[in-house]
C-alpha cells in the first residue's frame, strides 16, 4: 500500500488504481471500502495499524462533510432524461 501510496489520496482508499472514467473507479472511494478497511486494521493488535485506521477514518469523514457543505451544482446538459407513466 505504501508503494502504491493509496494511503495519500485525499478521499479515502481509492476503489481501484484503474481511472477508466466509470464511478467505481479512480479516484473515487467507495463507502463500504472505508468501513472494511477502517474496521480491518482498527482490530489488530499492532499499533501502527491502529494509527492508520484511525487516520483513514479522520479524513474520509471530514471529506464527506467538506462534500456535503459544497454549493450544489447541477449540469443539465449531461442530466437523464427521465420517462413519466401514468
Amino acid at each position: 500500500m505504501e508503494d502504491l501510496q493509496v494511503l495519500e489520496w485525499e478521499g479515502g482508499i481509492p476503489t481501484s488504481l484503474v481511472n477508466s472514467s466509470q464511478q467505481s473507479d479512480f479516484p473515487n472511494a467507495w463507502p463500504p471500502l472505508q468501513q472494511l478497511f477502517v474496521e480491518a486494521l482498527d482490530t489488530t493488535d499492532y499499533q501502527p495499524a491502529k494509527d492508520v485506521a484511525f487516520a483513514t477514518a479522520q479524513k474520509w469523514v471530514a471529506n464527506t462533510l467538506f462534500q456535503f457543505q459544497l454549493p450544489i451544482q447541477i449540469n443539465t446538459a449531461n442530466a437523464p432524461v427521465l420517462a413519466v407513466f401514468k
